[in-house]
């Protein structure tokens, strides 16, 4: 049947309900598995798993989610400084330690990570793509095993999804910051631009690093071929 757990009221929908006040401790736990593997743990060692399934029925079930970390509920005066939906402490003991590890094989529809929030993304360390041992903050690394002649070997592209560009409207742009205080703000940008609202761009090379502020356009190369410095 139905289960309650410390003076939780189990509801229909639920097999399982754990409630309460807990207390008495400056670090309070709600579930806490301790558990120790013996010799035998050979294969392989997980201390919560979860296997879901559907009723044999014809019905569409919108989301299923194996772990799902709803609000946070603000008692009346007190304050939470950092709510986190899933905190991963210091991992030492592994020869490899991975904070999250997905398995997810590619495929139409299939995602390791999907981040459908419009929240920022912090990471601290170099981040990744393609190489396993970054060097610098963004590294980027691509193998040319199994491209022909006259393939691209793609390791960074900005696509503009804006099917009504205008002429003279950015399509894509890199820029370089300062954040010193004395000359904040973009230094320099590339910048491919559109002509006249058609898919041809130009590409401008540019800096507003310049007395009186403003922005200085260095070079312009056009997407008829021409090219102009200083003009």
């Amino acid at each position: 049947g139905y289960m309650g757990v410390n003076g939780a009221t189990p509801a229909s929908n639920t097999t399982l309900r754990i409630g309460g006040t807990v207390s008495g401790s400056a670090t309070q736990i709600v579930v806490y598995p301790v558990a120790t593997f013996d010799s035998s743990a050979i294969a392989q060692a997980t201390g919560v798993k979860t296997v879901l399934s559907t009723a044999a029925a014809s019905f569409t079930l919108p989301t299923l989610s194996n772990f799902r970390a709803a609000d946070a509920t603000k008692g009346a005066g007190s304050t939470i400084t950092n709510l986190n939906g899933l905190y991963i402490e210091d991992l030492t003991s592994g020869t490899n330690n991975y904070g999250i590890t997905s398995a997810v094989s590619s495929g139409t529809n299939k995602w390791n990570i999907y981040a459908s929030g419009t929240a920022a993304n912090y990471f601290a360390g170099n981040v990744g793509i393609g190489t396993s041992s970054p060097a610098k903050q963004l590294d980027l690394a691509a193998s040319n095993t199994g491209i022909t002649t006259g393939d691209p070997l793609n390791t960074l592209r900005f696509t503009d999804t804006d099917t009504t560009s205008a002429a003279g409207q950015p399509i894509g742009r890199i820029e370089w910051y300062s954040a010193d205080a004395d000359t904040a703000g973009v230094k320099a940008y590339i910048q491919a631009q559109s002509t006249d609202g058609s898919p041809d761009a130009d590409m401008v090379f540019a800096t507003n690093h310049v007395s009186g502020g403003g922005t200085a356009e260095r070079m312009r190369i056009q997407y008829d071929g021409n090219v102009g410095i200083g003009t």
